[in-house]
């Protein structure tokens, strides 16, 4: 059990890649992690198991990640000045 866990009860995710990540958000039923990384990436993993469920690739380091309302779509920008949906 890590310090956060067990003192402020947050959900730990382990990963299956080991990446530099810029943020991560949930999707709104919590089974999706969607991360913005430093190698030029945003991914979306499962919940549960830590599996890579699809990798959206940019030309430089991906700085924000977020899933659209209909969690359909998701957009991202990156320090190569671009957003991409």
């Amino acid at each position: 059990m890590t310090f956060l866990q067990e003192h402020f009860s947050v959900p730990f995710i382990a990963l299956k890649e080991q990446l530099k990540i810029i943020t991560a958000v949930f999707n709104r039923v919590g089974d999706k992690v969607l991360i913005a990384a430093h190698d030029s990436t945003a991914r979306i993993f499962d919940a549960a198991t830590g599996e890579c469920l699809h990798i959206f690739n940019h030309g430089n380091i991906v700085l924000s990640a977020v899933f659209n309302g209909a969690e359909d779509k998701v957009l991202t920008t990156s320090t190569d000045h671009t957003a991409r949906i």
